[in-house]
């Protein structure tokens, strides 16, 4: 042994080279194979990035679902008064009767029924009103479709409208319109469904879950997203955000300007995406849409009758996006109630 280490003058007693793997620097004894820490370096960043990215999408998540439906659903409170008597059909809305029905989810409500004489009509025409408006905003077609029609009408409420309790959502607009088609105490195949603009939405829910007779659309929108694309240029539009939104106004702007863009689908949160069900009903669809419509492109109508398999279009030349008292509306829930 001692002849071998005298023939290799590099080699080194086993003690000493021990010490000098120990006199080593840590970082030199523990260096990872070359790329690995670039490696972890690498998924640390990714990982941060990530989790950033989450907590922004929840944020944009929940910022702009507040404004969306602070845009949605503008609530009007006022209630339906209570007419006086009147002796004859007319269209002063003073011969309605206010009724009163609760939602399965426990929410009371209140909606407009005209009566076209002493004892109820076989069939009646339930419509559900835009997001301005409460019942109130609408006895006067009431009184017109039953003066013109001979037909019973309800005119439907929302939650948070009318003075109602609870908040408006799409699910909740949803319960409202089953409760108010079960107030009506008419076999659900003796019902007309309809609506206007926002109410078209829940009148396209109802007659897909098989409820109705003829479904009646005036100014409908194929999605809400789809709505927002062309509404949301409008720059009175984005005023009136900035007002609603108080010490949150710096929002509106970049949260308007995502609501245009690809990304309105996951920041709106209320969808009604009647688009998407239109194709599926089998009763006759009847839309009318005025061809001046500055809130709801006549396009998203002409889209809807195009996918309804029993849809008749009613083009309103130079109409603007109130189309309920047209002749063409008139026609339309006319034809709904003979088929």
């Amino acid at each position: 042994m001692e002849d071998q280490a005298d023939g290799n003058p590099e080699a080194l007693p086993a003690e000493d080279e021990a010490a000098a793997v120990s006199d080593r620097p840590a970082s030199a004894r523990s260096r990872a194979p070359k790329g690995v820490g670039k490696k972890k370096r690498r998924r640390r960043v990714a990982a941060i990035a990530l989790a950033v990215l989450v907590v922004s999408a929840l944020v944009l998540r929940v910022v702009g679902g507040r404004i969306s439906r602070e845009i949605l659903y503008p609530v009007d409170s006022a209630p339906l008064p209570e007419p006086p008597v009147a002796t004859s059909t007319s269209e002063d809305a003073s011969h309605y009767e206010v009724v009163g029905y609760r939602t399965e989810d426990g929410v009371d409500l209140r909606g407009a029924m005209f009566r076209a004489g002493d004892a109820p009509t076989k069939r009646v025409v339930v419509f559900f009103h835009g997001n301005g408006e409460s019942a109130a905003g609408e006895t006067r077609l009431g009184a017109r479709l039953v003066e013109h029609l001979g037909v019973d009408v309800l005119i439907a409420d929302y939650r948070g409208y009318g003075g109602a309790s609870g908040s408006p959502t799409e699910d909740g607009l949803y319960e409202d319109g089953r409760a108010a088609v079960r107030a009506t105490g008419r076999d659900a195949k003796d019902v007309v469904v309809s609506g206007w603009s926002l109410g078209t939405g829940v009148a396209v829910e109802l007659a897909h879950e098989g409820i109705g007779r003829a479904l009646v659309l005036l100014a409908p929108f194929t999605s809400i997203p789809d709505a927002a694309k062309f509404l949301l240029t409008d720059p009175r539009l984005v005023a009136e955000v900035e007002s609603r939104l108080g010490s949150f106004a710096f929002l509106a702007k970049p949260a308007l300007a995502v609501g245009r863009s690809p990304l309105a689908g996951f920041v709106i949160v209320d969808h009604f995406d009647s688009g998407s069900k239109i194709a599926e009903l089998e009763m006759p669809v009847l839309i009318v849409h005025g061809d001046e419509d500055r809130v709801v492109d006549s396009s998203m109508g002409r889209e809807l009758a195009a996918h309804a398999k029993h849809a008749t279009f009613y083009d309103v030349h130079g109409g603007s996006h109130g189309v309920q008292y047209t002749p063409e509306a008139m026609e339309a829930f006319q034809a709904a109630l003979s088929e």
